[in-house]
């Protein structure tokens, strides 16, 4: 998290033997095509943040990884990064998409796996409506939160 060239999308070591992992971006996917390797790199090897493996929240909060082999980029995984919902709503991402509750201005993040925004004024709201009712323990927040959600 704290390597700025990681975050950039410069492949880094993870293991000092065999294996590198690369950060993936919307301007930066993981494409080693043309470039010498093992086994060749077909241009549909490509793997982008639209990959499969990774759902709106991983894309959301920039946690689209891909894992590969030193000499030999064609063997690669797409691997991501799971968060918990308290750590996704305390970086506070702004989307630019509108709070999932008013509709009026920008949304964060709010952890859940839907990847539900919400703005600091329906946050401040829903908290305290939390805090007011102790009995209501599920469909809290946006809806998606409830005692059985981790963290």
């Amino acid at each position: 998290q704290k390597n700025g060239n990681f975050k950039s999308g410069v492949p880094v070591n993870v293991d000092g033997v065999r294996y590198m992992m690369q950060h993936i971006t919307p301007d930066k996917p993981f494409d080693y095509f043309g470039k010498p390797s093992r086994e060749p790199f077909l241009e549909g090897n490509q793997v982008t943040v639209d990959h499969t493996c990774f759902n709106d929240i991983d894309r959301a909060s920039n946690n689209c990884f891909v894992q590969f082999q030193k000499d030999n980029p064609q063997r690669r995984r797409p691997a991501r990064r799971r968060p918990d919902a308290s750590e996704i709503a305390r970086s506070a991402v702004m989307t630019g998409n509108p709070c999932a509750i008013c509709f009026s201005e920008d949304g964060q993040l709010t952890g859940c796996n839907r990847a539900h925004v919400i703005c600091k004024g329906c946050l401040r709201a829903a908290l305290m409506s939390l805090a007011g009712d102790t009995l209501v323990v599920d469909n809290l927040i946006c809806g998606c939160f409830g005692k059985r959600t981790r963290r």
